[in-house]
């Protein structure tokens, strides 16, 4: 009887962790945030995404990659904006290993979240001459991933 007296409490202090759980595993609540890895088959590529800011976009930082032969580049985080299980995450390229895109150009990436496993979530990527300081309004992925899994989190 004393043990089920225990497991019962143990599972009612349990209760109130669970219910204030997020979409995003561990983030922050007044954080959006965008993370994750995929592979695209049809297109090669191979795109990993580490983004953070303040929930209305402010402090944007982190890091992006991008692999699709010939090209293989990093950048860091320079806007990004949540809606949702959408995001648009804006970068500088501040790495090129096979000098396209050029160092110092900018890029944005299109978000599309649409829950576990990962496989039907969607990503695209357009190539900018200079980083984007603000990111627009998020729209809907265009490219399915094959792999992986993209994780988008909207701080209320």
């Amino acid at each position: 009887m004393r043990t089920l007296v225990v497991l019962a409490i143990v599972a009612l202090a349990c209760v109130p962790a669970m219910a204030g759980a997020t979409h995003g595993g561990g983030t922050s609540p007044d954080q959006d945030k965008v993370t994750g890895s995929t592979k695209n088959i049809v297109f090669g590529s191979h795109v990993r995404i580490e983004a953070h800011s303040g929930p209305q976009g402010q402090n944007p930082r982190g890091r992006f990659y991008l692999e699709q032969d010939p090209m293989s580049f990093g950048g860091e985080i320079t806007c990004l904006n949540v809606s949702q299980n959408l995001a648009t995450i804006g970068g500088r390229v501040d790495r090129s290993r096979s000098g396209l895109p050029l160092v110092g150009t900018g890029w944005l990436q299109a978000v599309e979240d649409n829950g576990e496993p990962g496989d039907m979530d969607k990503s695209d990527t357009a190539f900018l001459p200079v980083p984007p300081l603000t990111c627009q309004p998020p729209q809907n992925g265009v490219a399915t991933v094959d792999q992986g899994n993209l994780v988008v989190h909207d701080a209320p």
